[in-house]
């Protein structure tokens, strides 16, 4: 199939769950280098731990253009998590980032994808905007014309598509190149946890995702942060 390369009505946003030390380390300098932020969903009890971003870090990527999703504070087991408790976990992370960075968050992102009803209606009572792990964008304002997907990209998936001998990023530009021709706007989530030479099952190659990024900056699709897409600023 040939890639349509003409700039069109399609925008990307890469989420990276939980907080990981990588984001910082190989991530943001790499994005740095093509012009792009991405979005970090926020666990505010696990940064300055080992192994996840600290507080420096997360304000210099704030101030060069990076958001931050609510991700919950202690990131529980949401299928036992009473509402009590979820109202709790909401109200401690908004607390901490507001207090840590001066930040408000503008959206949840459910942990390890679990969603029960009752969950879902006290979250948009307090944001606009809750990415499930379905491929869908749950909100309580009217969604725009052509949202898409929510895309976990990770060596599972990879591995997944390679059982069926396919290949999961071209699967994955396949996809995003066949919405190029649509006239109204798209916007594909796209998901991971780490990104790493030796990565872990849920966790991304870097020289995947490298290649990846090349092959959408080639394109000439545009990739943002969710809040930048929220605010309907790069729809302008």
């Amino acid at each position: 199939m040939q890639i349509n390369t003409t700039k069109s009505n399609i925008f990307i946003s890469f989420v990276f769950d939980d907080g990981l030390s990588s984001i910082y380390d190989i991530v943001f300098p790499f994005f740095e280098n093509c012009g792009i932020v991405g979005d970090i969903a926020l666990v505010g009890s696990y940064v300055n731990k080992n192994g996840y971003l600290n507080s420096e870090q997360i304000k210099e990527l704030i101030n060069k253009g990076w958001s931050l999703g609510d991700h919950t504070f202690t990131h529980p087991d949401m299928s036992r998590l009473s509402l009590e408790g979820l109202s709790k976990e909401i109200k401690l992370n908004q607390s901490f980032v507001k207090k840590a960075f001066d930040y408000e968050f503008s959206y949840f992102v459910f942990p390890k994808s679990k969603v029960r009803t009752d969950h879902l209606s006290l979250i948009l009572n307090k944001y606009a905007y809750a990415f499930t792990g379905e491929s869908r964008i749950v909100s309580n304002t009217p969604p725009f014309k052509g949202l898409l997907k929510r895309t976990e990209i990770s060596i599972y998936e990879i591995i997944r598509f390679s059982i069926l001998r396919r290949d999961f990023f071209k699967e994955l530009i396949r996809e995003i190149s066949l919405a190029t021709f649509s006239p109204n706007y798209s916007w594909f989530i796209l998901f991971t946890h780490n990104v790493s030479k030796i990565p872990s099952i849920f966790d991304t190659p870097w020289s995947y995702f490298v290649r990846f990024i090349q092959q959408l900056i080639e394109m000439d699709i545009k990739i943002t942060s969710i809040n930048c897409i929220l605010s309907k600023s790069e729809l302008n």
